[in-house]
């Protein structure tokens, strides 16, 4: 009998890959106020910082439901793709 190899599947479809403790977006916070700290040679507070940050994030993340962020992120002006980007504005294509 041959072997399949084994790979790994998530709990949900859409999971993120986690990395130790953190999932993606919780690491590249982190990794971002760390670059950030080596770049300004501020490296110890921008680690605190950025555990800080990562760790609120989570907080966030299981508080709230998906997509949170990205409404926030909208509602303070950002527009995060090219199609809507006025969400007040409203089209009715006939």
């Amino acid at each position: 009998m041959m072997d399949l190899p084994k790979i790994a599947m998530p709990v949900h479809a859409d999971s993120q890959r986690q990395y130790l403790y953190w999932e993606e977006d919780q690491m590249f916070t982190f990794l971002a106020c760390l670059t950030g700290g080596i770049a300004l040679d501020l490296t110890w507070p921008m680690l605190v910082f950025g555990l800080i940050v990562a760790y609120a994030l989570e907080r966030m993340k299981s508080a709230y439901l998906p997509g949170f962020a990205q409404h926030i992120l909208f509602r303070l002006g950002m527009p995060l793709n090219k199609v809507f980007t006025n969400g007040m504005a409203r089209t009715f294509i006939a």
